[in-house]
């Protein structure tokens, strides 16, 4: 037999369950606390935004009691703000959340070593590129640089204003990675296409962000697939359709 975790088609670590203080705290409760640490980690430490009933549909919650333990959440110090074109809520789990609820509802003999073990997490698989998929990335970097150039010109035209305008768009190694990933799942014309679409929500105020090519490419491990990008997608495709 395969010992591996990862091949047994169990979803629950009972063993690990022990830890927490079921006297305090219910199961579904903890599943969404667990839900939020893993997200967290795949997303980085920007904040992140997930669509409600995506979240449903994930951990099973029903949506009355899903906003009742958000609330609770948010008591803890998990931060939700709602903003972007479409208002969605986007979240950002802060230590002082992971250390509060650890210490209510985790057992007191594991609280250190849970809240190591959270602080450590790392699902990056090998995150190592070849030297041609480098160069065919870094080619579209420089077109998405491009159109980041056109479109920050042509607002500061548009709106008749003068402002700094950083022309350059960071990126470091996670970046390449992620737009690696993205170039081999998608063709070269639809990332442009809803790179554009994302750079005009940010320049047009329906979209903020700090880093703008790790949050366009930021990828969700677990789904195997990029949801901010995916969000512009759909409103790429849908003012395509309604043009016919």
């Amino acid at each position: 037999m395969n010992s591996n975790a990862e091949h047994h088609p169990l979803a629950v670590n009972f063993k690990k369950l022990t830890t927490y203080n079921f006297s305090k705290v219910s199961l579904d409760e903890v599943v969404f606390f667990e839900w939020f640490l893993i997200k967290q980690k795949c997303f980085g430490n920007e904040m992140f935004f997930y669509q409600t009933n995506r979240i449903i549909s994930e951990i099973g919650l029903k949506r009355t009691r899903l906003e009742t333990i958000k609330a609770k959440f948010v008591d803890y110090g998990l931060i939700v703000e709602r903003k972007g074109p479409l208002n969605k809520n986007h979240y950002l789990v802060t230590k002082e959340f992971m250390i509060n609820y650890i210490s209510d509802y985790v057992k007191k003999p594991y609280q250190e070593k849970f809240l190591e073990g959270i602080l450590n997490l790392d699902f990056k698989s090998n995150e190592v590129i070849t030297n041609d998929e480098k160069y065919h990335t870094f080619k579209l970097l420089e077109d998405l640089n491009n159109i980041y150039n056109a479109k920050t010109f042509s607002h500061i035209s548009d709106a008749n204003e003068v402002y700094e305008a950083k022309l350059e768009l960071d990126y470091n190694k996670k970046t390449i990675y992620q737009l690696n990933l993205m170039r081999k799942k998608y063709e070269l014309q639809t990332i442009s296409r809803t790179f554009e679409c994302f750079i005009d929500a940010l320049l047009n105020g329906n979209d903020s962000t700090s880093n703008i090519l790790n949050n366009f490419t930021s990828y969700d491990e677990y789904q195997e697939d990029f949801p901010v990008f995916i969000h512009y997608n759909n409103l790429v495709w849908n003012e395509m359709s309604s043009r016919f």
